[in-house]
């Protein structure tokens, strides 16, 4: 297969995956128009997951599972991971970080043996090189999340 056909193959795979994926800060109704109905709800109180306004959505999309925690009606953190259990390619990662980049370049902000991270204006990207899991989540949302952890600590050690 000659260069140029296969770079035309890539492109056209990688274009066709990012209309495919959801993106950070979509509402739950078109987060459900590009996948369907979730396959899986869990409000936030039934995990450990302590945010008020929070709930936790699965997805399914080809081989790609897709773990989105809405907060306050908006997606604040994706998990991407491979549905047959393996890890996300390259390719596939990167398709991932451009639908929810806008297709501006994401930097590199901290590689190590077991994950890489990335960052892009208010998103945070990192991949777990360990269970092959890509996580994506708004800087709002994990301010919140840290508030929400805080409270709870505080809370818990009130009367100690």
């Amino acid at each position: 297969m000659n260069t140029s056909l296969l770079n035309c193959c890539i492109a056209v795979q990688l274009l066709c995956a990012t209309v495919a994926l959801a993106r950070i800060g979509e509402t739950e109704a078109q987060i459900e128009t590009r996948y369907g109905r979730p396959i899986k709800i869990f409000p936030a109180a039934a995990s450990t997951l302590k945010l008020p306004g929070s709930t936790i959505k699965v997805y399914k999309t080809g081989d790609v599972g897709v773990v989105v925690v809405f907060f306050n009606g908006f997606s604040g953190s994706e998990r991407y991971l491979k549905a047959s259990r393996g890890k996300l390619t390259l390719s596939e990662i990167e398709a991932i970080l451009a639908a929810n980049g806008g297709q501006k370049e994401w930097s590199e902000t901290e590689r190590k043996p077991s994950m890489t991270s990335w960052s892009l204006n208010d998103l945070i990207a990192r991949f777990d090189k360990t269970d092959g899991h890509l996580v994506i989540s708004s800087k709002k949302f994990l301010d919140a999340m840290h508030a929400a952890d805080k409270a709870d600590a505080n809370a818990r050690l009130r009367n100690f």
